[in-house]
């Protein structure tokens, strides 16, 4: 099946998922990956650097909410959160990686100080996704891809026996995770988290295509690849 229609295909039946179940396996996620960034931040002794995604009202995908304000509130294990944001190459400055195009749409990971500047955050744009505001800078530099140890990555599908992820259609993840390589030559610790509707066996992955290293599933299941 091609990702047209695969996607296609979870869309419909995401779209069937009732509020209240999104909400309940969302719970059970955030229980999860709590467990999951205190080990690593165990692991590895010290305050991890995580980036997590701002999920959507009208989507039917885990909501991370309750997570960034428990993320928030640990730090003795985590020291920045990162969010993303949308924007294009003609406000960065940066270079189009899978295009000619000289405005090229790509997501940069800002930094976010607090609780309170996330629940300012309103719906905005053609996505009506809740980002941190644009920092008003001159160096593009500043807005290449930040050093995070863990990220949580958002998806409309994923394969439990491989870790292989397909995404909503913009690429913007993809784009990413290309960026994060030329700037760090390794990338985080990638989390894809999702709903249990969200699991399939089809995901015919190509050479720009990354991994997930663990899948965490609303039904409370972890597997790590």
């Amino acid at each position: 099946m091609s990702k047209q229609l695969l996607r296609k295909s979870l869309r419909k039946l995401l779209d069937l998922v009732p509020n209240d179940e999104v909400a309940r396996q969302s719970k059970v996620v955030t229980e999860t990956l709590e467990q999951l960034v205190l080990q690593k931040s165990k692991d590895l002794g010290r305050p991890l650097s995580i980036g997590c995604y701002m999920g959507m009202d009208y989507q039917a995908e885990v909501q991370t909410l309750d997570l960034l304000k428990w993320m928030f509130g640990c730090t003795d294990t985590i020291s920045r959160v990162f969010l993303p944001r949308c924007t294009t190459t003609g406000n960065t400055g940066q270079v189009s990686l899978r295009s000619n195009r000289p405005d090229h749409p790509h997501l940069v990971f800002l930094q976010v100080p607090s609780w309170s500047d996330v629940t300012a955050m309103k719906p905005e744009g053609k996505y009506k996704l809740r980002e941190p505001p644009m920092p008003h800078i001159t160096q593009s530099k500043l807005l290449m891809p930040p050093q995070m140890d863990l990220m949580v990555v958002p998806g409309v599908g994923f394969a439990p026996d491989t870790g292989a992820r397909i995404g909503w259609g913009a690429g913007y993840y993809d784009d990413f995770f290309q960026r994060y390589l030329l700037q760090h030559d390794h990338l985080p610790y990638l989390v894809g988290i999702c709903l249990k509707e969200q699991i399939t066996q089809k995901i015919q992955c190509e050479p720009h295509d990354q991994q997930m290293d663990c899948l965490v599933v609303g039904d409370g299941s972890t597997v790590h690849f």
